[in-house]
């Protein structure tokens, strides 16, 4: 109860003694010690938490709303020869739109070592931008823009092949 709020007020500046530092630190750390084990969670806790944050990750939302089942998120670090991503236009055979293809991942760069992505695969979003009917110079601004990760949602191969 209240002793320990007035030991923690005491600890934030409002003692009265200021000049003992070595005694103040001392304080400092047994309140922490006090403190600290409360303001973890139990494990149940962290996984009622999880399984709320799972219930409504704005990611998944967005994912499952806008994108075909099978779709995956795939994280692309930027290295020293930028993503190793290069893309190619073209149309989408049921509705004539511009879309957008994997055409060739570079081996040796950032976007190989990821294994997640494939010649033939469809880009459907850059960075939360998504690629509706966007050309070639839209998608590849997008992936210029990225800074030091791109995020990509991906369509693989398989869904739009038939």
């Amino acid at each position: 109860g209240d002793e320990n709020v007035k030991e923690r007020t005491a600890l934030l500046g409002s003692d009265s003694d200021g000049g003992d530092q070595s005694g103040q630190k001392e304080r400092v750390e047994r309140v922490r010690s006090m403190v600290a084990p409360r303001s973890y969670a139990t494990p149940e806790k962290l996984i009622l938490d999880a399984e709320e944050v799972d219930a409504v990750d704005p990611m998944n939302e967005w994912m499952s709303e806008n994108f075909p089942t099978g779709s995956s998120l795939v994280t692309v670090p930027r290295g020293d020869k930028g993503f190793g991503i290069i893309m190619v236009e073209g149309k989408d055979p049921a509705t004539g739109d511009s879309v957008i293809f994997v055409q060739r991942v570079l081996p040796g760069t950032t976007a190989a070592q990821c294994e997640m992505l494939e010649t033939g695969d469809r880009i459907l979003a850059i960075d939360s931008q998504m690629l509706d009917g966007a050309d070639y110079l839209i998608a590849q601004k997008y992936l210029k823009d990225a800074e030091d990760d791109v995020s990509l949602v991906i369509a693989p191969r398989h869904l739009h092949t038939h």
